[in-house]
């Protein structure tokens, strides 16, 4: 199950990269398999990680988008194949690459030819830390 959720990964990480939005189907093609994990290892496994999903789509509101929503419901996904350390972990290392992202981006002056800020596709900066995860684990 924990190769399904890093192949919905990859294609979430990808598409995030080229869209910036995370699409229905997808999400679908993550949900299903992983509430069948969910139940079947146990919701006391898995139940506390889904805060940091709720957590994330509540940040997402309050900042009226500035963190996609995709970002946070990925997260959600996630929470029914990982165990809470293992989604704190994934949420630290794509903020270190996001961080390490953001200051190149900034550096590189954060504007595009437009004049329209740049976005960094976080799920895509999730991704080194998924391999890690699933590799390494």
């Amino acid at each position: 199950m924990r190769w399904w959720w890093l192949a919905v990964l990859t294609a979430a990480a990808v598409i995030d990269w080229k869209t910036r939005k995370l699409p229905v189907w997808l999400m679908v093609l993550g949900t299903v398999p992983g509430l069948w994990n969910f139940f079947d290892s146990g919701p006391m496994l898995h139940g506390p990680a889904l805060l940091a999903g709720m957590g994330l789509v509540f940040l997402s509101r309050l900042t009226e988008g500035a963190l996609g929503e995709g970002d946070g419901l990925f997260f959600l996904i996630s929470a029914c194949y990982l165990t809470l350390p293992e989604v704190l972990a994934l949420l630290a290392g794509g903020l270190a690459v996001s961080s390490i992202w953001g200051i190149w981006l900034w550096s590189k002056c954060l504007r595009n030819q437009r004049g329209n800020p740049q976005t960094i596709p976080f799920l895509t900066c999730l991704w080194p830390a998924g391999c890690i995860l699933i590799l390494g684990g």
